[in-house]
């Protein structure tokens, strides 16, 4: 005859096995807290912040920069020939300056911005616009120093300096927009000059 269990064995048998579900459910419970946990101490992995960085890189900041450099072409020509700005002429700068500053808030990691900067730093020079040609020109030289236009654009001060003299320039050192790029800034030192309004005759 076949063995059956007994009452007994089977009430026996139900406690442990419940107590094992338990343990079971409090097992699942505690890793679904800790992952949770995990996320919240490092809410943006790697792979994340190469992401955001790619969509600061993107075709829609390509476009953008085209538009920038496509408006600078025909004034930079301008300048080059020594022809007269009209009215729209002073409106497109004008437009350039903004739509720079904007790029420069919302894509800070993009560096296609320092050419268009340091074109439009010469643009005011060469219109005797030094305060916001000084502000590009010193932008260019503390976020990017290792680049070629950081080295021109030291000289382009250095020529300011030169032309306006050294009294047309305080030490009150400059604030500049956060770094753009992977190239880390230079921190501004105390002999940092920042244009002061030019005296009315």
């Amino acid at each position: 005859m076949p063995n059956t269990p007994s009452i007994a064995s089977i009430t026996s048998i139900q406690p442990f096995q419940g107590r094992k579900i338990r343990c079971l459910s409090l097992c699942v419970a505690l890793l679904l807290a800790g992952g949770f946990m995990v996320q919240m101490v490092h809410p943006e992995p790697a792979y994340a912040k190469k992401k955001a960085k790619e969509e600061q890189q993107g075709p829609d900041v390509d476009q953008e920069v085209t538009e920038l450099n496509a408006m600078l072409q025909p004034l930079s020509r301008k300048v080059a020939a020594k022809g007269l700005f009209s009215p729209n002429d002073n409106s497109k700068l004008m437009e350039v300056k903004f739509k720079l500053l904007t790029m420069m808030q919302t894509i800070p990691l993009n560096d296609k911005l320092v050419k268009p900067a340091y074109e439009t730093a010469r643009l005011f020079k060469a219109r005797e616009q030094y305060d916001d040609a000084f502000d590009f020109f010193n932008y260019v030289r503390t976020n990017y120093p290792n680049t070629p236009f950081a080295l021109q654009s030291t000289t382009e001060i250095q020529r300011l300096k030169q032309q306006l003299g050294n009294d047309y320039f305080s030490e009150t050192p400059m604030s500049v927009p956060q770094p753009m790029g992977d190239t880390p800034a230079t921190p501004a030192t105390s002999n940092t000059e920042t244009p002061k309004s030019k005296p009315s005759n």
